[in-house]
C-alpha cells in the first residue's frame, strides 16, 4: 500500500523546488568495486536480506526523498527494478550494501541526483542464494 501511495503522490506533485543539478553525485567508488561507474557501498558482514526487502527499501528511500524535495515522477516497481540489474530472480542481497545505498540516496539534494543515485547505487547480490523458484505469496 505504501508503494502505491508513494507512486500516486509522485504522479501528482508539482515541480516547484526541484533542482536539476547532479553535481553532488561526483563521488568515487569507496570499495573499488569495479569499472562499472556505479557507487558500491561497503558491504555488511554477510547478513542477507530478501529481494523484496532490498527492492522496497531502495525504492521507498528514493520515493520519500523525492516527495520531500517536491519532485514529480514515477517509481520503479519491485521486483522488476532489481531484476533489471541482476538477471537472476529471487537472490538475497547483502544487507549492509542495501543500507549503504539507502543512505546514499537520502543524502542527495536534487531531484535528478536522487533518480541517478537510485539507478547508480549497486547493492551486492549474494550469489547462490536464489531458490529454485520464488517463494509463494
Amino acid at each position: 500500500m505504501r508503494a502505491f501511495c508513494t507512486l500516486a503522490s509522485l504522479l501528482f506533485l508539482a515541480a516547484s523546488g526541484c533542482g536539476s543539478s547532479d553535481a553532488e553525485f561526483e563521488e568515487t567508488d569507496p570499495t573499488g568495486g569495479g569499472d562499472d561507474g556505479k557507487y558500491h557501498p561497503m558491504t555488511d558482514t554477510g547478513a542477507a536480506t530478501s529481494e523484496d526487502s532490498a527492492c522496497q527499501r531502495m525504492i521507498d528511500s528514493a520515493g520519500d526523498k523525492l516527495l520531500a524535495l517536491g519532485c514529480p515522477g514515477t517509481s520503479p516497481i519491485c521486483p522488476d527494478f532489481l531484476r533489471s540489474q541482476f538477471s537472476t530472480a529471487c537472490l538475497q542481497y547483502d544487507d549492509g550494501s542495501v543500507a549503504g545505498c539507502v543512505a546514499y540516496i537520502k543524502g542527495k539534494k536534487t531531484c535528478d541526483a536522487v533518480r541517478t543515485a537510485l539507478t547508480e547505487c549497486a547493492i551486492t547480490p549474494m550469489l547462490g542464494t536464489e531458490p529454485a523458484g520464488c517463494p509463494g505469496p
